[in-house]
């Protein structure tokens, strides 16, 4: 198999690491087209090894190993790692991570596994947000964010968003800082939405920057037509090794 580690730059990861590479051997080591991917860290590391290898990823297999302080993909704990091995030859259960697809203005589609999130800075913006091609609302404010539900427990959860069980497939629409007032007035809560909808956006006057963050990556304009975002046909395979359940991690995370 060719494999390729993803790891913290943290003394714990950087041993983890070495001790893949011994196990699986230097002539197998292939960064550019892994059958597996070792992330080693948290969920930031997790998500860096998506995006570096989102143009391969339905040809890789993803075996998460925790050593960071959040862990909702990372779940296979560093003491772990001395069985990996058959994990990986015995394991042919897989976890998938659905992932969003976005486009600015028809350009070429990007993809995030936990939210994209649109803010106006330093100035409040005002947005019309379409769903499936029929209008939701008219929004002005600081920003809007679409999670998935694995991404629900992140930026979403900040906002007061509800958290979604991982096993549902649905699209949440959370406002940042939205006015509220006589003549702006949207709807305020978060929207749930089924997976099959798909989320336009549009710019409804200037501004003068305007930041898209997708996962733990961004993109600075100073303005565009339309964002379109909907779920992707694209998936991240991972080897399945999760032993608490999605809400024992929520548990061990916040509370």
């Amino acid at each position: 198999m060719k494999y390729c580690v993803i790891c913290k730059r943290d003394k714990v990861s950087i041993d983890i690491k070495k001790k893949l590479i011994e196990k699986f051997g230097k002539s197998n080591y292939d960064e550019v087209k892994p059958d597996f991917c070792f992330p080693i860290g948290g969920d930031g590391t997790y998500l860096n090894a998506v995006h570096k290898y989102i143009d391969n990823i339905d040809n890789i297999s993803f075996v998460n190993i925790k050593t960071g302080n959040i862990g909702f993909y990372s779940n296979m704990e560093a003491s772990e790692v001395d069985n990996i091995e058959n994990i990986i030859n015995k394991n042919n259960e897989y976890v998938y991570h659905d992932l969003l697809e976005f486009s600015i203005d028809g350009e070429k589609s990007i993809y995030a596994v936990n939210e994209v999130a649109l803010y106006g800075v330093p100035e409040a913006f005002k947005l019309e947000v379409l769903v499936d091609g029929n209008k939701l609302e008219d929004f002005s404010g600081t920003g809007l964010v679409i999670s998935t539900p694995t991404g629900s427990t992140g930026l979403n959860k900040s906002l007061n968003g509800a958290i979604i069980d991982e096993k549902l497939k649905t699209l949440q629409l959370t406002e940042i800082a939205g006015i509220k007032n006589t003549k702006y007035n949207s709807i305020g809560n978060s929207v749930v939405l089924d997976s099959s909808r798909e989320i336009e956006i549009r710019l409804k006057d200037e501004v003068e920057h305007i930041l898209v963050s997708y996962d733990n990556r961004s993109i600075d304009m100073k303005g565009f037509k339309s964002i379109k975002i909907k779920y992707s046909k694209k998936q991240v395979k991972n080897i399945k090794y999760i032993k608490k359940d999605f809400f024992e991690r929520v548990q061990k995370s916040f509370l």
